[in-house]
């Protein structure tokens, strides 16, 4: 029987992919996984995993999640730390649309990642010691969990053992990350004065071009910075911040979710509901419920 028959992979509606079997378990690994998700799906209730560490790391998109009360807004490029038996979920925001993996380790295994007990003792000293929440990782320790995933679901024996190595340069790699990252200097000048001219200027109209200019940057090299450094798109961002900030005025008594688009410099309800529900997964109107149930 080989790997690939051994394995359970499954594969979900809208590009979810999950991988585990007994062999892998037997070397720390409980599940590792993947989703592309093309729109937004429903929320992640409150769950744990266990005497499981999990490593999700989001490699397009923005993402929410929850835990022990407080909200972490992770976007491309960055991971997001649970560890064993800590609740955690997406709160009240939908699994947003972008592409993500995840990876379900317990540190605690002898034989984890197949090594030597000495071996696996230091590799799993090294899960343990991850003490922040979320951070970006570079592009290269980025790649190195989708290699292994990509490794895993070929059914190969040889990629199989490739995976294992790839995993161990992984946590090596999330150390030295989370060790090197310090979320002021992500972020340069000139996209923190953009950031602050968005939220100014969120109420009207804002293109790209416009946002390039004030920096003196052409439209492309913006749009490739603004991406870089904070994870999506400048485009895409403007119409986030406007929906998220835009939520409390849909609650006000008397106003209408036409007023509340005008105010936020859409053209129309319609094209306002049609975002709105692109980014958050339900129409105004189901918000407006919701949050007065």
């Amino acid at each position: 029987m080989t790997p690939r028959q051994r394995m359970a992979f499954h594969m979900e509606r809208n590009k979810r992919r999950t991988i585990e079997s007994a062999e892998l378990a037997e070397i720390g690994v409980l599940y590792i996984g993947t989703y592309r998700y093309l729109r937004p799906m429903p929320s992640l209730s409150p769950h744990d995993h266990g005497p499981a560490t999990e490593i999700c790391y989001l490699e397009k998109g923005s993402q929410q999640y929850s835990v022990g009360g407080r909200d972490y807004n992770i976007n491309g490029g960055e991971v997001f730390i649970t560890h064993p038996h800590e609740p955690h979920s997406t709160g009240q925001s939908n699994q947003a649309r972008g592409c993500l993996y995840w990876l379900q380790l317990d540190a605690g295994c002898p034989r984890l990642l197949g090594l030597s007990p000495e071996d696996a003792e230091l590799v799993g000293e090294c899960i343990r010691s991850l003490n922040a929440r979320t951070f970006k990782v570079s592009d290269e320790t980025g790649r190195l969990l989708i290699a292994a995933f990509n490794d895993l679901a070929s059914g190969s024996p040889l990629r199989f053992i490739g995976a294992r190595c790839k995993l161990v340069l992984f946590i090596f790699g999330i150390v030295t990350d989370m060790a090197a990252y310090k979320s002021d200097d992500d972020i340069s000048v000139e996209i923190k004065r953009c950031l602050d001219e968005i939220e100014e200027g969120i109420r009207g109209e804002q293109t790209t071009s416009e946002l390039a200019a004030s920096l003196n940057y052409s439209e492309s090299y913006f749009k490739q910075k603004f991406k870089r450094e904070v994870g999506i798109p400048p485009r895409e961002y403007i119409l986030r911040r406007k929906i998220e900030l835009s939520k409390p005025s849909l609650l006000i008594a008397g106003r209408t979710i036409t007023e509340t688009a005008l105010e936020f410099g859409f053209s129309s309800s319609q094209h306002y509901s049609r975002v709105f529900r692109d980014i958050t997964g339900m129409s105004p109107s189901e918000f407006i419920r919701m949050s007065r149930e």
